[in-house]
């Protein structure tokens, strides 16, 4: 009794001692948010880095008005956006709405950022430590490696959502589980629980484990010749459960509003050869990258000393073919349609030039990502290889084997050492003006209307007005946003189809300058106003150069605070006549909200 007090004892203590160490990996690649979390930006992508924010706030605002969080007017009104056709993270924006309630976006996307990659690495040195290591450092080398890979870190730069894999192991490992469980309707529940949770994180990641751990599950069936039964009865419960709870949003996502088929824009986009041997620039060996490899979508990044130890290693892998023959598999899987070599496209096809376009769920896939399966495996691999090198110098302790075994483990943390995490670059983020910050926007938007910020908000300049958004709660609805929707054809395309008004108000932004107005125009800047329910035009402080081509189109601006703004009359409409902001003695005075006729709910 007495041992087994003391191992367990032992095992809790290291199990502790792991996640510490990772929630300390996890704090220095966050090092830089750390001290002023709401004052910066990733500077590698801050575009999804604005919009995870959003969809924080997003699932914040489902759960304090118990709205359908599978869908919002909060952008791009009046249309919305389907938020099952886009990044939504619900599976962390629910659970973490409670905080960001209370502290805001930009809190919860640092705690989300340093729980994405510790509790990946926790929930894997579990399942490693549990059924495949004794050597519980084996467990916290495969585990490190997991959550902390060079293309995780990578998407920790304003996706953290793919950092978010701390279910994937569990699922592995529930999959598995069905060919020797006797409990087939327990574990077949939990499993189709899991799945379900994993489907409102990544989807592309489900599947691409779905498909990895259905194959190591009929590899295992049939090498054993037994447990079919148990695996049917378990996938039948698994399928019933995981079916009735995604059923409404898998529709809402396929064939609900702003639903699209297909995202060509990325279809192409595989990891080049050399990217698979360039040590990561986030990291203690890192350098800085070529630019050819920033197109890629950086999944990779292993750096030759490690792939150098995997292939040294492999004389430990030979009860573990089956490991090696995924990793092999992901890595040939992320090349793509066409394969690249230091930034050029070659005439050589990879494996997704067979794919169908418009393949239901999986045309919606980066092939780049495929690479995830490789990172996977490799953190078994590198446990295996490490566990096998501490079984072999403790059993012939004070011999030239040993002293090998212990010599290999030395190259496994040499070649591990470069990769270590650094923390993320970041950038200043603009301030949000007072005027929306301080809710000083407030009267001057009704409810049922909207606020109109030039530029947009989208992925390029209306990325600062984007997080006013954010800052404001999603209070008031905006048109455009950044988001993916379907264009004329059905496609995803980034924004949806843009109305003429925010393609013409970006235009004035990004030339510094505006067209005639025709009366054609005005007309359709009216238009695109009453169809907004527009009753506000806010103009941004970085582009106080349009104010003047903003003051023909809408009247005389009126200086709130540090910004200009327009009111729009509730009778705006496109017979109407120009949207003014009052009479031009009012130019430049303190303003206060006209009353205004009710309108029409959005």
């Amino acid at each position: 009794m007495e041992p087994t007090s003391r191992a367990r004892r032992r095992s809790v203590s290291a199990g502790a001692a792991a996640v510490v160490v990772y929630l300390g990996l996890g704090l220095v690649v966050m090092a830089h948010y750390l001290p002023h979390p709401d004052a910066v930006i990733d500077r590698a992508i801050p575009d999804d880095n604005a919009w995870l924010w959003w969809a924080l706030e997003h699932g914040a605002y489902s759960v304090r008005h118990l709205s359908n969080p599978f869908y919002t007017h909060r952008m791009h009104v009046p249309d919305g956006v389907n938020m099952m056709a886009n990044n939504s993270v619900l599976g962390v924006t629910i659970p973490l709405a409670p905080l960001t309630t209370l502290a805001g976006a930009k809190i919860s996307y640092l705690v989300w950022t340093v729980a994405a990659c510790a509790g990946t690495a926790t929930s894997t040195y579990w399942a490693l430590s549990r059924h495949l290591v004794e050597n519980r450092v084996a467990a916290f080398i495969g585990g490190a490696f997991a959550g902390f890979a060079p293309g995780v870190v990578h998407h920790t730069n304003g996706q953290p959502n793919f950092a978010t894999n701390f279910l994937l192991p569990l699922i592995l490992v529930g999959t598995l589980r069905l060919a020797t469980t006797e409990h087939w309707a327990r574990d077949g529940t939990g499993l189709g629980l899991l799945i379900v949770w994993q489907l409102f994180i990544s989807e592309e990641l489900l599947l691409i484990t779905s498909v990895t751990a259905g194959c190591l599950l009929i590899a295992y069936v049939v090498g054993r010749r037994t447990g079919a039964r148990r695996v049917t009865a378990g996938l039948v419960v698994t399928g019933i459960v995981a079916g009735a709870l995604a059923a409404y949003p898998l529709w809402t996502q396929f064939a609900g509003p702003q639903s699209y088929r297909g995202i060509p824009l990325f279809h192409d986009w595989g990891e080049d050869l050399v990217a698979f041997v360039t040590l990561p620039p986030d990291s203690l060996g890192g350098v800085a990258p070529p630019p050819w490899i920033l197109a890629t979508e950086q999944n990779t990044w292993y750096g030759w000393p490690l792939l150098i130890a995997v292939v040294l290693l492999w004389p430990t892998y030979r009860r573990h073919r089956t490991v090696v023959a995924v990793a092999l598999i992901g890595a040939v899987g992320a090349l793509g349609p066409w394969i690249r070599w230091a930034g050029h496209a070659t005439a050589v096809p990879g494996p997704w030039v067979l794919e169908p376009r418009y393949l239901p769920v999986v045309s919606m896939m980066l092939p780049s990502r495929l690479a995830f399966v490789t990172t996977g495996a490799l953190a078994v691999l590198l446990a295996i290889g490490w566990d096998d090198l501490a079984r072999r110098a403790r059993l012939h302790r004070g011999t030239r084997r040993a002293d090998r075994a212990r010599l290999a483990q030395f190259g496994v943390v040499a070649a591990l050492f470069p990769l270590l995490p650094t923390p993320l670059p970041v950038v200043p983020q603009t301030r949000t003006p007072a005027f929306i910050a301080s809710g000083a926007w407030r009267p001057y938007v009704p409810p049922g209307t909207s606020l109109v910020p030039v530029p947009p908000p989208d992925n390029s300049l209306g990325r600062d007005t984007l997080t006013w958004t954010v800052d404001a709660r999603l209070a008031f609805p905006v048109p455009a946003g950044y988001f993916l929707g379907p264009d004329a054809r059905g496609q995803a395309a980034m924004g949806g189809q843009w109305d003429y008004t925010s393609r013409l108000f970006q235009s004035v932004v990004a030339r510094h300058k505006g067209p005639e107005l025709t009366p054609a125009r005005r007309a359709a800047v009216r238009r695109d106003l009453a169809r907004w329910h527009a009753s506000l035009v806010v103009l941004s402080p970085a582009a106080d150069y349009v104010k003047p081509w903003l003051d023909d189109l809408l009247g005389p601006a009126r200086r709130v605070d540090d910004v200009w703004l327009w009111e729009v009359p509730a009778s705006a409409s496109p017979s109407g006549n120009p949207v003014r902001s009052g009479s031009p003695s009012h130019a430049g005075a303190p303003a206060g909200p006209r009353s205004r006729s009710p309108r029409r709910p959005l």
